[in-house]
């Protein structure tokens, strides 16, 4: 694995690489990123973890830059909804889904293929 020792570098070696579609070494210069910038996030994550200690709700200056700290989304729990309202009680707040597993039993997969989609590739380097 290289040592890069600035983004630019790093930038330069990814190009070149590119150029020539050497796999081996973006994959290299991807894993030199990652541990380059692990280090970098949890200093980030820190950060933010004492800043949302110590602030309260709203934006707060900081020199040239604005800290803005946002109210946590409020959100239904359905667990304890389902508890307080059942089914039986009340038929209305519930509705019936397509159970795709059925379907993939009753229907051939000839079939089946006009309404499938194709997601986007993805990528994973260990």
């Amino acid at each position: 694995m290289t040592t890069t020792t600035t983004p630019e570098a790093a930038a330069q070696q990814v190009q070149a690489a590119a150029e020539t579609l050497d796999v081996q070494g973006l994959a290299l210069a991807y894993a030199d990123a990652a541990a380059n910038a692990q280090p970098w996030l949890d200093v980030m994550a820190d950060i933010k973890a004492k800043l949302l200690e110590a602030l309260p709700v709203g934006t707060h200056q900081a020199g040239p830059l604005s800290v803005q700290v946002k109210a946590g989304a409020r959100t239904l729990d359905a667990k304890k909804l389902e508890a307080a309202f059942p089914l039986a009680d009340n038929p209305l707040f519930y509705k019936q889904t397509l159970d795709t597993n059925a379907v993939k039993q009753f229907v051939a997969p000839i079939v089946l293929e006009q309404y499938q989609r194709q997601n986007a590739p993805s990528l994973v380097i260990k």
